[in-house]
């Protein structure tokens, strides 16, 4: 089901990828290469594939909503605005949210997630290593300083 000005579900023939059960609603919404997906907002996006064991996988089984809020991989959830889910199995939720890496939780405010496996919760939450939390502010990479100057807790890779 497409619904809007430039709606559309695309699939890919040669690698067998298609649009199966997917929804795309909202101006220039997309689901591509991606079954099972959903993509509800003007300029959201479920896009992307990957090889996985000799064979391409799409974007399957994701749900983007919101205002430029696009998915590139598979099992993951974008929600709110300009939010930026890139990989697999990833949860996003905001307003200006990017998830970079797999398996990740990035929610709130400018938060984001850069490596893989990671937690960011509340505005401007940084989880820049691998296997990391930050909740509100703080940068859990270099986790010494929150950026406003305020020391931050780091007790087993966790920050706040």
């Amino acid at each position: 089901i497409a619904f809007g000005t430039n709606a559309k579900l695309l699939a890919s023939t040669p690698y067998a990828l298609k649009p199966d059960n997917s929804i795309a609603i909202g101006n220039n919404s997309t689901v591509n290469w991606a079954s099972n997906a959903i993509a509800l907002g003007n300029n959201a996006s479920i896009t992307g594939a990957h090889a996985v064991n000799g064979a391409w996988q799409g974007s399957d089984n994701s749900i983007a909503i919101g205002h430029e809020t696009k998915i590139g991989r598979e099992n993951t959830v974008a929600i709110g605005s300009n939010v930026n889910a890139q990989r697999e199995n990833t949860v996003a939720i905001g307003t200006n949210v990017t998830a970079k890496r797999e398996n990740s939780v990035v929610i709130g405010q400018n938060a984001k997630g850069e490596l893989e496996r990671v937690v960011a919760i509340g505005a401007y939450a940084a989880a820049n290593g691998d296997r990391t939390v930050a909740i509100s502010r703080c940068d859990a990479h270099w986790c010494r300083r929150c950026d406003l100057g305020q020391y931050c807790i780091r007790k087993n890779g966790i920050s706040w």
